[in-house]
Order: structure tokens, then sequence, then C-alpha cells
């Protein structure tokens, strides 16, 4: 583990963050009907959420063999950007399975939905 915790911290963040652009760019792909596009973007958010959970693991890890940190604001915060993170790759994940049903069911040259 690295000994300086603001670098820590800030890896977990700028790793959350990116996942996070990462799904919203892959919404924004669905929407334009780029369900490959989508995919590729979501396993790229996935690699970075991997990389943010190591660096968490790592620090729970600490913990667990008495090398225990200070719990700072920073930390918290870096916290916060993960968990959110991790939850909008799931709503985008379930995003995509609902935009999957709804273009089944437009019809696209009246831009309606099928009544059948």
């Amino acid at each position: 583990m690295i000994d300086d915790m603001e670098v820590i911290v800030f890896k977990v963040i700028t790793a959350s963050g990116i996942a996070k652009g990462l799904a919203y760019k892959a919404l924004d792909k669905v929407e334009n009907r780029d369900f490959k596009g989508a995919y590729k973007l979501l396993g790229e958010a996935n690699e970075y959420i991997d990389e943010a959970h190591e660096i968490q693991k790592g620090i729970i890890e600490d913990e667990v063999t008495g090398n225990a940190i200070e719990i700072s604001t920073l930390l918290i915060h870096a916290q916060d950007h993960f968990m959110i993170a991790m939850e909008v790759i799931t709503m985008v994940e379930r995003m995509i399975k609902l935009y999957k049903i709804i273009y089944k069911e437009v019809d696209e040259e009246n831009n309606k939905l099928h009544t059948t």
C-alpha cells in the first residue's frame, strides 16, 4: 500500500470519476442506438471501478492487519465517489435494457409506440 494517503485517496476519486463519466457516455451511445459502443464504454468503466476497488481493498486489508489509517473527510469523499460511480454503472446497465425494449416497440416511421 502506498504510504501517502492523499495519493491513495485521489487515485480512488480519479478512477471513480472516470468510471462514472464513461457510464454516462455509454448512455449517450445507447440514445443513438449504438449498443456495441455503449457496452465497450461500460467495460472500460468497470475496469476503472475495479482499479478503485483494489485500492479500497488495500485500505481495508491494512486496517484488518492492524495498520489502520486515520479516517479523513477526504477519504470519506473518495468513498462517496466510488459508491456513486458503482451505482451509476448499475443504473446505466439497467437503462440499456430498457432502451432495448423501447426501441423494439417504437415504430420508426411514425416515431410512435406500437399499439399491438
